[in-house]
Order: C-alpha cells, then sequence, then structure tokens
C-alpha cells in the first residue's frame, strides 16, 4: 500500500469518526449485528437442497440419480 493511499484511509477514518459518538456507534454495530443474527437462512443452496433437486431432476429425466453425491458421510445423515 502506498504512502499516499495510506495517509488518504486515514485522513477518511478520521473524517467518519469525527461524525460518530461512540455510543451511538457501538449501538449502530449492535443493531446490525442482531438484524444479520436474524435473517433467516436461504434454504435453497444447502447440500442436502441441492442433492434433492438433483433427484428430482434426474427422475423426471427417468434416470437413477446421479451416484457421484452419494459418499458415506451423506448417506449416514437422515
Amino acid at each position: 500500500m502506498s504512502d499516499a493511499f495510506r495517509k488518504h484511509i486515514q485522513r477518511e477514518q478520521t473524517r467518519r469518526d469525527a461524525h460518530w459518538d461512540p455510543k451511538k456507534r457501538e449501538r449502530a454495530v449492535l443493531e446490525t449485528l442482531a438484524w444479520a443474527a436474524s435473517q433467516t437462512t436461504v434454504r435453497r443452496n444447502t447440500p442436502s437442497a441441492c442433492l434433492a433437486e438433483e433427484q428430482r431432476h434426474c427422475a423426471r429425466r427417468a434416470r437413477p440419480p446421479c451416484l457421484r453425491h452419494e459418499t458415506p458421510a451423506r448417506s449416514a445423515q437422515p
């Protein structure tokens, strides 16, 4: 990182800090963390959902399910 860029970053951080009260900053961070924790997980991209979608796709094509995802670790899971 160049010295000029480092100074620019420091100036910007100082400018941002001047606009925030420490208590307001902490409250904003905590509210943001609480909001992020309350968001639900997107279920469509989980490994089990992807495997189920692949099995549905293979069934529509009248072919047996693909075996590349059938590992002992996955087949042991309920």
